[in-house]
């Protein structure tokens, strides 16, 4: 039988699942008739949330997952205008094109990768529905969403952005995996927003024993459960914070 720490949901293409304390990492599907059956549940679309988001940022991210779409990357940039001039007809983004360059830089962007079953028909209903309640206008409108373009404009690799983190008078935090998988991640943003914090650098990641073992090596010896610890954080993805006092 299943683990009862484990869902249908948490089997997916790259995805990792701890059964009975083993890692596994899934990688195919294993018949064609499991291929028809979750091959649609697959399905991507990326969303971007423009500055004026921030601090809304919780709250949307949790209406986002709320359809049932899992967050499979969520990233923050800092966009430049070079970057932006290619942007802004991938999202269709409309308006003088010195005050779309000036509110785009004007701070940080987060983009997110969601999951699920028609996922970019779903997503953009979703999205619609969120703009008409946080745009300012169509220049300053929250978020938008694409397909497949716009998920490898910012998350291919061959583009390299420069990071948003600061490293100065800051602290890490880190949302572990079942926080993240259970959809408590964006409560989690939400209340270090109202606690008056500044998030300045955000990004899912996807850590691997030796990493995880790395990140936690201060508890090694002192924690008589620090392999489960590993384990634990292994599981699935993690989101890392960079957290400063409110500015």
């Amino acid at each position: 039988p299943m683990p009862g720490n484990l869902k249908p949901g948490d089997f997916f293409l790259g995805g990792k699942v701890l059964v009975y304390s083993r890692l596994m990492t899934i990688v195919d599907f294993g018949d064609p008739y499991t291929r028809r059956k979750l091959g649609p549940a697959s399905d991507t679309a990326t969303v971007v949330l423009s500055p004026d988001s921030y601090r809304n940022l919780g709250e949307i991210l949790a209406e986002l997952t709320s359809t049932g779409m899992t967050v499979t990357k969520l990233q923050s940039f800092l966009l430049k205008e070079s970057e932006l001039a290619e942007l802004f007809p991938i999202i269709g983004a409309d308006g003088p094109y010195e005050q779309l360059v000036k509110f785009w830089t004007s701070g940080t962007s987060f983009v997110c990768e969601l999951r699920g079953v028609s996922a970019l028909s779903a997503a953009a209903e979703v999205v619609a529905g969120i703009r008409a309640r946080y745009a300012t206008n169509d220049v300053e409108a929250a978020l938008w969403c694409a397909g497949a373009s716009l998920g490898d404009f910012f998350f291919g690799s061959t583009r390299k952005f420069e990071p948003t983190a600061t490293l100065e008078a800051c602290s890490c935090g880190v949302i572990r995996p079942h926080a993240v998988k259970s959809g408590d991640f964006a409560a989690i943003i939400s209340a270090i927003l109202g606690a008056g914090f500044t998030i300045t650098a955000l990004q899912m990641l996807q850590l691997n024993k030796t990493s995880a073992s790395e990140f936690l090596e201060v508890y090694d010896g002192v924690m008589p459960n620090f392999p489960e610890m590993v384990s634990q954080l292994c599981t699935g993805p993690a989101i890392a914070l960079e957290v400063k006092r409110g500015e």
